[in-house]
């Protein structure tokens, strides 16, 4: 048996050309290889790999919307709640201990705050591990892993001043202000947050 045997037959140009108008020839090309190479009995893996670094902007340009300028070396490979809740040896990094009271480290007042005030840093990062249904939309759970971030220098457009402003905020009135006239609630700031972390 030679090998023309196993090729899968040319399909017609002409047959190909809207499809090719449509997603462009490269597109049209790597379509063509995959129908050919696969019945060929060819198997192949694509390996995308993420890069190591994002682009990231501070919470007032992330307000100002898709359209803000973001100005070159805004890189930034912050790390997840779930990254920090399995890596905890990192946490020595960032000069924190998965064993501090969370109410150590960020201000708690007699609301909804004082319940996540005796967990500790790990059980409000680990969902898992705390208490259900006291940071409703995790957003403690994100800030921590912004401090963890902030403290290790992977996201330097939010440092832990603004980490903690952020809290405040948030503790106070359940909502943050980034910027004049732009007022999210915590689901707003965990998709900020989320923004800055791989």
């Amino acid at each position: 048996m030679t090998p023309q045997d196993h090729r899968a037959p040319e399909t017609p140009v002409s047959s190909e050309l809207p499809a090719a108008q449509a997603i462009g020839s490269k597109g049209a090309a790597r379509r063509r290889f995959a129908r050919t190479g696969l019945a060929g009995g060819v198997i192949m893996t694509l390996v995308s790999k993420p890069g190591m670094a994002m682009t990231c902007t501070t919470a007032s340009g992330f307000a100002s919307g898709p359209n803000a300028s973001i100005s070159p070396g805004t890189s930034c490979s912050g790390r997840s709640p779930g990254y920090w809740s399995k890596w905890t040896g990192e946490w020595k990094r960032a000069g924190l201990n998965t064993d501090a009271k969370f109410g150590k480290i960020f201000t708690c007042g007699s609301n909804f705050t004082s319940k996540l005030a005796p967990q500790t840093l790990l059980e409000v990062v680990d969902q898992s591990l705390g208490p259900k249904h006291v940071d409703k939309d995790n957003v403690a759970r994100h800030l921590v892993a912004a401090l963890l971030n902030a403290r290790t220098g992977k996201v330097p457009q939010l440092p832990e001043r603004e980490v903690m402003e952020i809290w405040d905020s948030y503790a106070r009135t359940q909502t943050y202000t980034p910027k004049k006239d732009v007022v999210w609630n915590g689901a707003d700031i965990v998709i900020y947050l989320k923004s800055t972390m791989m």
